[in-house]
């Protein structure tokens, strides 16, 4: 079968494949390559080890048009560093779900605080000898109007990743300063 390399920029490439039977020739392929890179390069004085992560997309079943296609393996190929890098993922359709969610939490969170979407639950810390409550934890809680409850397992992550966890630990911050605040004016210590 006819095989086409293309540089896309300094680091990624796109490799087509005529006439494949199945995405099993393009993962035989992948490993085929991975496996050139198993050996390091000697290039003058120096030794390059080389980590190769690759996504594959297939015609027509991921898209019919090479947009859709570059896409869906993009995807794929951000999955398999994800998981470590130096690995080849075949694009599924939950990987375009998932972009999705994540676009959807990104675009909530720029605009949570703003609507008072953001609410804090404390937890108290109990002190089992003295049968004392000795502190507070702060559970930040999430009640989208577009999207609804969103889990801290998922926004966390996308806030950290978009350095929107600055102004939110902030306002974390200042409102459970403000609690404190309250519960020390009613005399609780």
């Amino acid at each position: 079968d006819e095989c086409s390399l293309y540089s896309l920029n300094g680091d990624e490439f796109i490799v087509t494949i005529d006439k494949i039977k199945g995405t099993k020739d393009v993962e035989n392929l992948c490993e085929h390559i991975s496996q050139g890179f198993k050996e390091p390069f000697n290039i003058e004085t120096s030794t390059l080890h080389i980590h190769v992560s690759m996504g594959m997309a297939c015609y027509p079943d991921n898209g019919e048009d090479i947009e859709k296609l570059l896409k869906c393996a993009d995807l794929a190929v951000h999955k398999a560093k994800e998981l470590g890098g130096n690995k080849y993922v075949v694009y599924k359709k939950p990987m375009y779900d998932t972009v999705i969610e994540r676009t959807s939490i990104e675009e909530g969170l720029r605009i949570a605080l703003e609507k008072n979407e953001m609410v804090i639950y404390y937890q108290p810390q109990l002190d089992i000898k003295s049968n004392k409550i000795t502190g507070f934890e702060a559970l930040l809680r999430w009640n989208s109007a577009k999207i609804g409850p969103v889990s801290p397992l998922k926004f966390i992550k996308v806030a950290e990743d978009t350095h929107l966890i600055i102004p939110i630990g902030a306002w974390v911050l200042k409102n459970a300063c403000s609690f404190l605040r309250k519960l020390n004016d009613t005399g609780y210590r």
